[in-house]
């Protein structure tokens, strides 16, 4: 349970929820989409409690991309329309910006080949792109990432690492940052620890105020610097 929880996001800003596992980081999103509702305090969109926001209404303005993505039996297509009226060239428009357009035409049967008989062929990083067109479709102006890219194939990485810039274009977003190469795409940095939010900022003042986060981030930094030698010790043997 959350507990002296305060955070604020300005519409059409970024937000990185960075924290260990258990902490509380998808608590948070759930009481934003409203999956349940908080005991005390309150949870605001545009100044309004979500509470007075009709349900159906509150998930029109939300998309929420998570990092196991969920596909149907049904066709791409309808994988990607997901119950609106979306025409082919409106699907393919969307599919294009999450770069995943190509792959489907080389399909079977393009956009009508069935998820359920053809799904196992899919990569990890497939699917993801098929969720994000689905959501890039929907264009939410409030958009939840349980970060995408976390379980990404190397062969997809650039490819959804397009995707999601092209999804999270104009929106409100909030990442939950498995990885802290996210932080770069974000405004704000919230630390999640002991299942409170102990602190929040920019990225500098994070790397001041929480030990925690600097620590993170040291070992991030340190992970891309052996990543780079590797890479540059395999170039030179080639």
């Amino acid at each position: 349970m959350l507990h002296d929880c305060n955070l604020k996001l300005p519409q059409g800003k970024k937000l990185a929820l960075v924290g260990s596992s258990g902490a509380g980081k998808s608590t948070i999103i759930e009481l934003i989409s409203r999956f349940y509702d908080v005991q005390e305090g309150e949870v605001l969109i545009g100044g309004k409690n979500v509470r007075e926001i009709q349900y159906e209404a509150l998930l029109e303005n939300i998309s929420i991309v998570f990092q196991k993505a969920f596909l149907t039996r049904e066709s791409v297509l309808e994988n990607i329309r997901m119950g609106t009226e979306a025409t082919l060239e409106q699907v393919r428009a969307a599919a294009r910006a999450a770069q995943i357009d190509d792959f489907i035409l080389s399909l079977p049967e393009g956009y009508d080949t069935k998820v359920g008989s053809f799904g196992s062929r899919f990569s990890g990083g497939e699917k993801q792109r098929i969720a994000i067109a689905r959501a890039i479709l929907k264009n939410a102006p409030i958009l939840i990432l349980d970060e995408a890219t976390s379980a990404a194939d190397p062969e997809n990485q650039v490819e959804i690492d397009r995707a999601i810039a092209n999804l999270c274009h104009g929106k409100t977003v909030i990442i939950i940052a498995h990885r802290l190469s996210a932080v770069g795409m974000c405004d704000q940095v919230a630390v999640v620890e002991n299942r409170t939010i102990s602190c929040s900022g920019t990225h500098e003042e994070m790397l001041a105020a929480s030990t925690y986060y600097k620590k993170a981030w040291d070992d991030y930094e340190a992970a891309r610097r052996i990543e780079y030698r590797q890479e540059g010790g395999t170039d030179h043997a080639n």
